[in-house]
């Protein structure tokens, strides 16, 4: 891998670099090698050369598989993209679903155009999934302003409660089963007490 090639393979796994290039080159290098080198000589595969061999080395699969699911597609890297082009051919039936509000994993390599190019990929038409039938119509009236696309309560939906409550009242109202959200809770361990 040429030094030229690295920086497009870095923005293609959506790692862009800036600064000390030709340090992060060399070692990126000697751990793409390592790493490839292990898969040729022993077999030895780790998730990250699953995804990127196929690129790599131009592997297709001999029988492409004839339906991909892939969920949370707009967490999909670029580098995953074309392993699933890999996996099928224009006989394969493919679904992906995804909520490009809800994509987290950029720090992880997910693509930021994930299901823009998935689509182009592919030639797929996309279609809303704007009933919810997880949350109540509080809950969704507080998220709509920050949704992209519409956003409505399942039919017989409930209302739902929204408080800002402290410790004491919490425990006295809380029941077995209820959807509580709150990440000071979650962080100090009490969520345990409510199950």
């Amino acid at each position: 891998i040429q030094s030229g090639d690295w920086v497009d393979l870095m923005e293609e796994l959506d790692a862009p670099v800036t600064g000390s290039e030709h340090t992060l080159y060399q070692l990126t290098l000697r751990v793409l090698r390592q790493g490839l080198g292990l898969l040729e000589q022993q077999n030895v595969i780790s998730f990250y050369d699953q995804v990127l061999a196929p690129s790599h080395y131009g592997w297709r699969l001999a029988r492409p598989v004839r339906f991909l699911l892939i969920d949370e597609l707009q967490d999909i890297s670029k580098a995953g993209l074309k392993l699933l082009q890999a996996a099928s051919d224009e006989q394969t039936v493919i679904i992906g679903v995804g909520d490009r509000d809800q994509a987290i994993n950029g720090f992880a390599g997910a693509d930021h155009d994930a299901m823009e190019n998935f689509s182009q990929a592919f030639g797929t038409r996309t279609l809303p999934l704007s009933i919810s039938y997880r949350c109540p119509t509080r809950v969704l009236d507080l998220a709509r302003p920050l949704a992209s696309g519409a956003l409505e309560a399942a039919p017989g939906a409930k209302e739902g409660i929204i408080e800002d409550i402290d410790d004491e009242e919490f425990f006295q109202l809380v029941k077995p089963g209820a959807l509580v959200l709150c990440r000071r809770l979650v962080r100090e361990g009490l969520l345990e007490v409510v199950r």
